[in-house]
């Protein structure tokens, strides 16, 4: 699917792979594949020591030779003229991030409640059309990404640093490349979605096991606190701390509802599958989830927010 992109008129391409800590031989497997296929742009090979999504994210943007940088995971197929859709929008130097439309691809039949989680698959829409994402959204998700990296470098050189773990080995933590676009939003950049950017999400088969996907939506609850700062500081323009704790605590109150409903759901007679109660049982198990990270470490959502509202500082210092 790389081999096959379309290049825009006037733009150059290169590959590059990271290698954070891998043990199974992708590197040589990769450069070789990429020959047999006449290696249309050039592959370059970087390690980076540091296991984890993030640390390879980083190690590409930091050694990416031209101004714009697609993150393009190994189950992303891009169709042929994503590029060529691209170019045209990014001429918009207010752009720093652009999505596109991923649609699932499988080898087995999609259960029943997929379509309501699409979206936790990195799939459908984000937005109603090609144009500026919604002040509601606020973020793009990683899957087929492009940024523009002089605002990447911006806010790295303002003291950019992520609050998350993100996915790391069998790690089910996640939201590195929504905390990316929260920071360049809150650096005064705008992030767009363009609907003829298409890509084929490739899902095996153990994704689709309602179990798994328990596992994953548990996994991202971990990105909730420092997601809720960035969001607080977007959409109130406050940095006070108490005003933040109100807001905080009425976003768990709402997720208290969901329990209740989860609970009144499981007394009627009703299939466990049915779709509500499976979206019931998602947030109820989300807001045990932030309840444990806060009573586990309290402090850790005042450290979150300072650090989120003195970065928000550092950027708006530079408009």
């Amino acid at each position: 699917h790389l081999a096959a992109l379309q290049i825009p008129s006037g733009f150059e391409v290169e590959l590059l792979l990271i290698d954070n800590a891998s043990t199974d031989n992708t590197a040589d497997f990769a450069i070789m594949q990429w020959q047999k296929l006449s290696s249309p742009f050039a592959l370059k090979l970087y390690k980076e020591r540091k296991p984890g999504l993030s640390a390879a994210r980083a190690k590409g943007f930091q050694c990416a030779s031209f101004e714009y940088m697609l993150m393009c995971d190994d189950d992303n197929w891009l169709q042929s003229d994503y590029l060529m859709q691209a170019a045209p929008i990014l001429e918009n130097p207010n752009i720093a991030g652009l999505g596109g439309l991923g649609k699932p691809k499988a080898d087995v039949p999609l259960p029943d409640w997929f379509a309501q989680f699409a979206k936790s698959f990195a799939l459908g829409p984000q937005a109603p059309m090609t144009g500026p994402v919604t002040r509601k959204r606020s973020y793009l998700y990683g899957a087929g990404c492009i940024f523009r990296k002089a605002a990447i470098e911006e806010v790295f050189t303002k003291g950019f640093q992520s609050r998350l773990q993100d996915r790391e080995g069998k790690s089910y933590s996640s939201g590195g490349d929504v905390e990316l676009c929260y920071a360049v939003k809150l650096a005064g950049y705008e992030l767009w979605y363009c609907d003829k950017m298409i890509f084929n999400h490739y899902l095996p088969d153990k994704r689709l096991v309602w179990n798994d996907f328990v596992k994953l939506k548990i996994g991202i609850t971990s990105s909730y606190g420092p997601f809720l700062c960035y969001n607080f500081l977007l959409k109130k323009n406050k940095t006070s701390f108490l005003f933040f704790l109100n807001y905080y605590f009425r976003q768990i109150r709402a997720k208290f509802i969901c329990i209740y409903q989860y609970k009144s759901a499981k007394r009627q007679p009703i299939s466990v599958n049915d779709i509500n109660m499976k979206s019931y049982l998602i947030e109820a198990l989300i807001c045990r989830q932030q309840l444990k990270i806060l009573l586990q470490n309290p402090l850790k959502i005042w450290k979150d927010f300072f650090y989120v509202s003195k970065f928000s500082k550092a950027v708006k210092s530079l408009k």
